[in-house]
């Protein structure tokens, strides 16, 4: 019980158990049972990821929980839906994941027939395959695709005031960040320079703060190049082995996906990777690359 959990903070056994490189050996994370609530489902929407699945979100009846009103929860993925026959009759038990994000903890009462999964993706109209786990877009320009690859560039390089929803129309002529960045910083000083296709008007300050968010970056390291190349499914881990290997060091791939380390080692790959550094450093912005680290024993 609550009542017999002592807690200590004494500096000898803090010490005798020690850290590790990101993990206080001396802690202890306390989980509480979850409350939950039970609703029916009223509907599902699907949305693009950046990795071509399209993700269901659960419409729920609106339920109060854990001090709010829960009207969504996550669906997890198409195989979810139909394996669960998640349909208008459904009911569920949602519980806050974290205290915080609403999540399906089980299914009370089954529909008899799951909702009918979505035949062509609502932004490139190309038609959806489905693996029995995953619903999938196989076109590599869906916009709705590199519009979440934006965003989530968005949120690598740290832009300030400059969200998923602004970064959407820019979907339609470029096919990841770094194209974009790009762009910005070598036309955006010229007097023609227009970003009204995009929704955002000319000499406003909508503008002024899109365009600062890019021309404030002054750095990189070279794995945050990488990921905002867009690749799919590369992500930090792999990044910085590649930045490694790039810059004369010894990677490790270990536990990395084969698959993925193959790709990135072809030609064109490696080749686009190493201009878009040159072409950022040309444009002012320092790259931060890997550097050996000397461990002095004395």
């Amino acid at each position: 019980t609550y009542k017999d959990l002592k807690l200590f903070n004494k500096q000898e056994y803090i010490e005798s158990l020690g850290v590790t490189a990101k993990v206080p050996e001396w802690g202890m994370a306390i989980k509480f049972v979850p409350m939950e609530a039970t609703t029916s489902v009223e509907g599902i929407e699907w949305g693009v990821s950046k990795r071509k699945e399209l993700a269901p979100v659960i419409l729920l009846k609106p339920v109060f929980l854990d001090g709010s009103t829960v009207k969504r929860a996550s669906g997890y993925n198409a195989g979810y839906i139909v394996n669960n026959k998640i349909g208008a009759d459904t009911y569920v038990s949602v519980a806050k994941a974290g205290e915080i994000i609403p999540e399906v903890q089980s299914i009370v009462t089954e529909s008899v027939k799951s909702f009918d999964l979505p035949i062509n993706c609502f932004h490139c109209n190309t038609t959806l395959e489905f693996d029995g786990i995953h619903l999938i877009c196989p076109n590599d320009d869906c916009e709705g695709k590199i519009a979440k690859k934006l965003a989530s560039a968005s949120t690598v390089l740290d832009l300030k005031n400059v969200g998923g929803k602004t970064l959407e129309p820019f979907a339609m002529d470029f096919k990841n960040m770094y194209e974009l960045m790009i762009a910005i910083l070598q036309y955006c000083d010229l007097t023609t320079f227009s970003l009204v296709r995009y929704g955002i008007a000319d000499n406003s300050r909508s503008k002024e703060i899109f365009v600062n968010a890019f021309k404030n970056i002054k750095s990189l390291t070279y794995e945050q190049v990488i990921i905002i190349l867009g690749y799919d499914n590369v992500g930090k881990k792999l990044s910085a082995q590649i930045a490694k290997e790039h810059c004369g060091l010894t990677p490790d791939y270990t536990g990395l996906e084969r698959a993925l380390v193959t790709m990135l080692h072809e030609n064109d790959v490696e080749t686009y990777i190493k201009t878009a550094v040159s072409t950022l450093e040309k444009l002012g912005i320092t790259i931060d690359k890997p550097k050996l680290k000397i461990v002095n024993n004395m």
